[in-house]
């Protein structure tokens, strides 16, 4: 398959997107794995050697503590390069010498009542942000706690969404006045946790909750410099943030080949806040991009479905029937043509879709609400889905190395849907998706065919819309002013 130079303004490790229970595992020579394994135990030997010797302070902490059966013996779980440590894996790292010192400047701490078993108590939490390399026992370790506890909540049947510890996401430690544990809260998404309380007795409660955030409207903006991520992270936008910016701008903008350097985007984003603390960012609430060519607005309004879509100036719909992409983040490596030279076959034939190069695992989107006509393996294409969408179209993705769980022929699916994950089954050189569109059963190139809009705000909600957007638009009108005179002053 052959390979093209990407957009450098849109390039981005897309590690955080691949599913590592789909990713590609790396292949060991038997050589490499028979020194590994004479290393292991030359290890191994020297450790039992010092351990016999009566040196036990020599020995790892966590083999001494595993000698010793006691209670609180750690289980070592293998940690994962996407997630983090497991959430079992209770090495509590140096012999503890005393109680830990907490460096206070490292957390943030609110108030709050809870009901903790039949009692309303006052809950003081500690905010901790999970690092990598992270384990239970090493953060109740740092605050002073048991780690008995944290071997108890990792072993509690109700602790399955947080079975592994994730780099990046919040946990919180309750204390009650008398400064004892009473409750841990696990962030789950920026505002949904589990929540772990602890009664008098010493039973645990697992309970997952929609934390209810106030919202502080912040508005930014950034010039396309070196990289679309780049200019995002400098202005304080995270990669979720970024991608639904993507998302929202994917019909009207193809970031793969149109962003240059001095475009300009700017945003207006609700900021989640829990007693002054930040939780991170909410919706988009409007959007402007400004190229070398045009200028386009985005309003995010909730249609008389409930639904929250996104609207130009006018009212009208900004997201076409059908996404213009199947994937989030997507590199096309061959485009439809009648004529394309096969890396596998090594002959001309017509290419009736488009390939899009990205590592396996990484999620596939349906590209419209549809059904699902086909799922198995078809010849060349390998691992496949066909989606029909009304009596017109039919979509297809190929070469798949695994579908999403529960999806099978004559399932539901709506659009931007998790279909599946990319792979290279089939006649493919490399990991990627082929991808094909079809009107009334023929090929249709997906990139250049013009097709309907979603539908825009109805009659009865526009002048509402409309004076909303106005709003919106005149903070960022002002915001972009402010950052010409700063820019201009220094």
């Amino acid at each position: 398959m052959p390979v093209t130079h990407p957009n450098q303004l849109f390039t981005r490790d897309l590690k955080h997107l691949v599913d590592p229970k789909y990713s590609a595992a790396p292949v060991r020579s038997l050589r490499s794995v028979l020194a590994a394994g004479a290393i292991t135990a030359v290890v191994g030997l020297g450790t039992l050697v010092l351990y016999l010797s009566g040196k036990p302070e020599n020995v790892n902490n966590t083999l001494a503590v595993q000698q010793s059966g006691g209670p609180d013996a750690p289980q070592i779980a293998t940690q994962n390069e996407h997630t983090g440590k497991a959430l079992t894996e209770l090495d509590p790292g140096p012999a503890n010498t005393g109680p830990a010192r907490v460096d206070d400047s490292r957390y943030s701490t609110a108030s709050q009542t809870r009901k903790v078993g039949n009692e309303q108590i006052l809950i003081e939490w500690r905010d901790y942000k999970i690092k990598s390399g992270d384990s239970l026992a090493r953060i109740f370790k740092n605050h002073g706690l048991s780690a008995a506890d944290a071997l108890r909540v990792a072993n509690h049947r109700d602790a399955g969404k947080i079975k592994m510890l994730i780099p990046g996401r919040q946990l919180r430690i309750g204390y009650d006045q008398d400064k004892q544990l009473r409750a841990l809260s696990f962030e789950l998404r920026s505002n949904r946790n589990l929540l772990v309380t602890f009664n008098r007795a010493g039973s645990l409660k697992f309970e997952e909750i929609q934390e209810e955030f106030d919202k502080r409207q912040n508005t930014v903006g950034m010039v396309i410099d070196s990289s679309l991520f780049k200019a995002g992270a400098k202005a304080g936008l995270n990669d979720k943030l970024i991608l639904n910016l993507v998302r929202i701008f994917a019909w009207d903008v193809d970031f793969a080949k149109d962003l240059q350097q001095g475009d300009r985007f700017t945003v207006v984003y609700d900021e989640l806040v829990d007693g002054g603390a930040s939780k991170g960012a909410g919706d988009i609430l409007a959007a402007q991009f400004i190229g070398r060519e045009r200028e386009l607005y985005a309003f995010r309004h909730v249609n008389n479905q409930g639904r929250a879509e996104y609207y130009d100036a006018k009212g009208q719909n900004l997201q076409g029937m059908f996404l213009r992409t199947p994937m989030k983040i997507s590199r096309i490596t061959s485009g439809f043509t009648k004529k394309r030279f096969h890396p596998v076959l090594m002959e001309w034939k017509e290419h009736n879709g488009v390939d899009y190069a990205a590592p396996r695992g990484t999620p596939i989107l349906a590209v419209a609400d549809g059904k699902v006509s086909f799922l198995g393996s078809k010849k060349g294409y390998g691992k496949t889905i066909v989606l029909r969408h009304g009596s017109r179209y039919s979509t297809l993705y190929a070469h798949m190395s695994s579908y999403k769980s529960k999806i099978q022929p004559g399932s539901r699916i709506k659009q931007g849907q998790i279909i599946g994950f990319v792979g290279k089954t089939g006649m493919a050189s490399a990991p990627h998706l082929h991808y094909e569109f079809r009107i009334d059963g023929t090929y249709a190139d997906p990139l250049g065919q013009k097709l309907p809009r979603a539908n825009s705000v109805t009659e009865d909600q526009r002048d509402k819309f409309l004076a909303r957007a106005q709003v919106l638009m005149e903070a960022m009108s002002r915001h972009n002013t402010i950052q010409l005179v700063h820019n201009q002053a220094g």
